[in-house]
């Protein structure tokens, strides 16, 4: 075996934290979509409206598509079994 050279090592490893960033993206954004979800059916619209926490899950939702390298609410789509 020949040792690997430092560009390569480090390119390798900017990629594996890349993934894992982004897997780590769309878990939080799963989660949330899921709160999110439940709040809908608990909620009519006009509370959720007015619910502070209703408007802080799509505000932490959309930064998060924002910051995402795949299409988060596709993701939600597919897993929903609703996609467009």
């Amino acid at each position: 075996m020949r040792p690997l050279e430092a560009a390569a090592l480090r390119e390798a490893v900017a990629t594996a934290a890349n993934i894992s960033d982004e897997a780590v993206r769309k878990q939080v954004y799963l989660s949330l979509a899921a709160s999110q979800a439940a709040l809908e059916l608990r909620l009519t619209p006009t509370e959720r409206s007015d619910h502070e926490t209703c408007e802080r899950l799509t505000e932490r939702l959309d930064q998060l598509c924002d910051r995402s390298e795949v299409p988060l609410d596709e993701l939600e789509e597919l897993i929903s079994g609703n996609p467009t």
